[in-house]
């Protein structure tokens, strides 16, 4: 299920093909639940929400009646982490796993690029809530995560979203313990072209060195990713109407116990 947010990452995140035009549908109570119930029938790991801070109040209503009906699955709160603490405190004891992006380290560039010169206060804030209510990512024998916080870290080209920066601000905030996903999945697309500094795709020694930095803190779970700056990475957007267990997989990370 995927809901559209409140950040503007028209300039950093992927645009691949099917993406647009995007198409907004409102769907009832009922309907909400039910695809949430199907998605559980179906063979899904979990229900995954995507962007969904702007329809909180109607997703907490959602996952409640889904609860009562029979949902077992864990609910995925899949944010960019742009959303008060007093939000994110409505979903406690609704959501099992979140999900969120740190995605800058400096204001400067969460202005210049996403329009949110809070973005890293706000962030940092919301990070913390969400271990509050999940706690350490638990995986079980089976590889699939249960519960717990997961954050990701996408790596810019030029240093631009501060990935030491935010790797010791995380660090500091979280300890060693923190599952992280650093990710290298960047290239060039969206608005990016109209900066010429995230024009390129992302280097192997930026990658490299976001990699050292993190082993150097003393993180002791990363999910690292192969270095191909290359539209594969995301999904394609052209499986609509496919039954939901025909939908392709795209994640390729690993985890690395350092």
């Amino acid at each position: 299920m995927s809901c559209y947010g409140d950040l503007d990452c028209s300039v950093i995140d992927e645009l691949p093909p099917g993406r647009l035009p995007i198409t907004t549908v409102v769907l009832p109570q009922n309907r909400r639940t039910e695809l949430m119930l199907r998605l559980q029938a179906s063979g899904a790991h979990n229900v995954n929400l995507v962007s969904p801070t702007h329809y909180t109040l109607q997703l907490i209503k959602s996952i409640q009646l889904a609860r009562e009906k029979g949902l077992g699955v864990p609910v995925v709160w899949n944010s960019n982490a742009y959303e008060s603490v007093e939000t994110l405190q409505r979903l406690r004891g609704l959501v099992d796993i979140y999900l969120p992006d740190f995605k800058y380290a400096h204001a400067a560039y969460s202005l210049k690029y996403s329009s949110a010169r809070d973005y890293p206060a706000v962030a940092l804030a919301a990070l913390k809530e969400m271990r509050f209510q999940a706690g350490d990512l638990e995986i079980g024998q089976d590889g699939i995560a249960t519960k717990g916080l997961l954050v990701r870290h996408l790596v810019l080209p030029n240093r631009l979203s501060g990935t030491k920066e935010a790797l010791y601000i995380l660090h500091e905030s979280f300890g060693p313990h923190l599952a992280l996903s650093l990710m290298a999945q960047y290239y060039p697309a969206g608005r990016a072209a109209e900066y010429v500094e995230l024009s390129r795709p992302l280097h192997h020694g930026e990658y490299a060195d976001a990699l050292e930095t993190a082993a150097q803190l003393g993180f002791t779970r990363i999910f690292a990713q192969e270095l191909s700056s290359q539209p594969e990475w995301t999904p394609a957007f052209s499986a609509q109407g496919l039954p939901l267990d025909q939908k392709p997989r795209h994640f390729r990370g690993k985890e690395s116990h350092v």
